[in-house]
């Protein structure tokens, strides 16, 4: 967003009020994430980023098109804050999700890579493929010295149909689950939360 390393680090630590483990915690940050930013810069140039959408807002309609994130006409089907989308100049994107918890089976992010994979073909006109990768910032490297995990290129054509049927049995799965009563309740990391637009605690 325009800012070095150190002064984002700076900015965030001044802004949020965090207990002191959670401040350590994000200070063991600043080396994979400088780490990262170096890496990206030779990345974008290596494969001709011809677009950056940091932490996209964007949400779908039924029919799969683009639609405003806080969507108040009521036909969002589905919303997602994707961390960082790359554009390529032949047409191809490439999707990258942080995680700052400990490493997990790519499987496990199958349903969100999904949406957002959904998200970029209706935002980009065009698109021949998707990939997907997570980023762990807290984690270690694995053997190739990264703490990027990839998932393979899917051509747009197999995002159009088994990732639409994908996410729509899902979804319909969990809104026939959805029995639970709990109410949403406020705490200290509502300040990093990306959703608060359409949190029910803001209304």
């Amino acid at each position: 967003m325009g800012m070095t390393v150190d002064q984002a680090f700076e900015k965030s630590l001044e802004v949020y009020d965090m207990l002191y483990e959670v401040e350590i915690a994000v200070q063991n940050f600043r080396v994979p994430v400088t780490e990262f930013i170096k890496g990206l810069e030779r990345w974008k140039k290596a494969h001709n980023v011809v677009q950056v959408f940091p932490e996209k807002k964007l949400g779908l309609t039924k029919d799969f098109k683009t639609t405003d994130y806080r969507n108040k006409k009521g036909d969002c089907l589905i919303r997602g804050i994707i961390d960082l989308t790359l554009l390529t100049g032949n047409k191809r994107a490439v999707i990258i999700d942080h995680k700052t918890g400990a490493k997990k089976t790519l499987d496990t992010y199958d349903h969100q890579v999904g949406v957002y994979s959904l998200m970029v073909d209706a935002l980009a006109s065009g698109l021949r493929g998707v990939r997907t990768a997570i980023h762990y910032v807290g984690a270690n490297r694995n053997r190739k010295g990264s703490r990027t995990e990839w998932q393979p290129e899917y051509p747009v054509e197999v995002v159009r149909s088994r990732f639409r049927e994908d996410i729509t049995q899902w979804l319909n799965k969990a809104a026939e689950s959805a029995e639970s009563t709990t109410d949403p309740k406020s705490g200290w990391m509502c300040g990093w939360c990306g959703y608060q637009p359409v949190c029910p605690l803001k209304k």
